[in-house]
């Protein structure tokens, strides 16, 4: 599945459920798959899982108005959380 999402991917087509797991939102970020999984308070902070199998996914965003952690489950495999 994270390997068949691509940057144009239709956004209506939330959300997607793979297998028994729903997630709010699955999109590419160049190599990176993020597969949300909800959010804090509805609209801010998101969170789920980022598949990154190229590099270890840090946060390069230049926004200083949000911050992004990751941390390594397995394999290519990462929790991932924004904080606004």
């Amino acid at each position: 599945m994270a390997r068949s999402v691509r940057e144009d991917d239709d956004p209506a087509k939330r959300p997607r459920k793979i297998g028994s797991l729903a997630f709010a939102d699955v999109r590419r970020d160049g190599a990176r798959v993020y597969f949300e999984l909800g959010e804090v308070i509805e609209g801010v902070d998101p969170y789920g899982y980022v598949y990154s199998p190229d590099e270890r996914p840090v946060d390069d965003d230049l926004s200083d108005s949000v911050d992004s952690a990751f941390e390594h489950i397995r394999g290519p495999w990462y929790h991932w959380s924004d904080t606004y």
